[in-house]
């Protein structure tokens, strides 16, 4: 019975050392897969920190890329009304160009114009009252001569 006694006791002293090791054995396994655990939610939070990253600048690179747009468009439109601006004083000075011949035109004509009735009054004033201004057909000239 003492053998018994003994292999009991070696049995329950292995049996223990089994369920330590068992222990032992499921206390590291939680460990190395909390450890594992962390590892990869470390690993999924720095790969959403990376997606944001690239997200926000994407986002950036896009609203820079848009607002270079909006800028170039700005001054191709201010350029646009610049040219407009500079079209329409060169007409108006081509308005005004044109209303100024004209009126030196006209100024023109209206001296002519008096420069000839002072003319034609000066002459008259020469003229003597009684001869006549209009010349005389030849052939009246010829009919004017009695023969001989």
């Amino acid at each position: 019975m003492d053998e018994l006694l003994e292999i009991q006791n070696r049995l329950n002293v292995l049996a223990a050392q089994r369920e330590a090791e068992r222990i032992a054995a499921n206390k590291k396994a939680a460990e190395e897969l909390a450890a594992a655990r962390t590892k990869e939610e470390a690993r999924i939070a720095a790969g959403k920190e990376r997606e944001r990253t690239i997200s926000e600048r994407f986002a950036k690179a896009e609203k820079d890329k848009e607002d270079a747009r909006r800028a170039f468009l700005q001054k191709e439109h201010e350029a646009q009304l610049a040219i407009e601006r500079e079209n329409d004083a060169k007409q108006l000075q081509l308005s005004h160009d044109a209303l100024r011949q004209e009126e030196i035109r006209k100024t023109q004509a209206d001296r002519e114009y008096l420069e000839e009735q002072e003319k034609k009054r000066l002459q008259d004033a020469l003229l003597p009252k009684y001869v006549d201004a209009t010349p005389i057909h030849p052939m009246a000239k010829f009919l004017q001569h009695t023969p001989r």
